[in-house]
């Protein structure tokens, strides 16, 4: 975590000097291994934090890794633009997994804005970068956050185009996928997009009196 950390200050140090010096491609390529390093810290600190049973370096760690989980938003933002889903993928999902993790139990998140808009953009740069299991993922914790009610026919759309991906290459089976959609159905029950669907999968596996 501390190479990590070091490695991340000294890239955003270099991105400074190369904006001041005007050489963007410089200024960029700093930027992305400051990213790189951010991600390093984060995944390292969550597998120091899995083993740390007396939580000697949580509180540390959590500290001053709060600033780097929040760049991770950008740098999500930077590779989404871009069409690097893979990377997209990562960073956001570093933001999102986080939120919950033990190793930030005792942050403060009241204050935190947008979570719930972060996850669904985590789940659509999972679904471009067909990594259906992430998207489902993502998108049930966009379903859960505060502002669940404004993103969730966008959020809905998109998890139910990864169940459909999945059943195509038989990663879920007919009874899975009815029972997943069935499950969101009965959160929102008045959203057209998963009313239909249920309907249609219900009548496609002959339980005729259900749909």
């Amino acid at each position: 975590v501390d190479l990590a950390i070091s490695e991340s200050e000294k890239a955003e140090k270099a991105s400074i000097e190369a904006q001041l010096a005007k050489n963007e491609q410089q200024q960029q390529e700093m930027l992305v291994a400051k990213n790189v390093a951010g991600l390093n810290a984060i995944e390292n600190a969550l597998k120091c934090n899995a083993v740390d049973d007396a939580g000697k370096f949580r509180k540390k760690n959590a500290s001053r890794l709060m600033t780097i989980r929040n760049s991770m938003v950008q740098a999500g933002l930077d590779c989404y633009n871009t069409k690097d889903y893979a990377n997209a993928t990562k960073y956001f999902g570093a933001f999102v997994e986080t939120r919950h993790n033990a190793l930030f139990a005792d942050a403060d998140f009241s204050t935190e804005q947008n979570f719930g808009q972060i996850a669904y953009y985590a789940a659509l740069a999972a679904y471009f970068g067909k990594d259906m299991a992430k998207c489902n993922d993502y998108s049930d914790i966009a379903l859960k956050s505060q502002e669940r009610d404004s993103i969730a026919n966008d959020v809905i759309i998109v998890k139910l185009g990864a169940l459909e991906e999945q059943a195509k290459t038989a990663a879920i089976d007919t009874v899975t996928f009815t029972k997943i959609v069935k499950d969101v159905y009965d959160q929102f029950p008045d959203n057209e997009n998963v009313f239909g669907k249920l309907v249609a999968l219900y009548d496609e596996s002959g339980k005729k009196d259900l749909a």
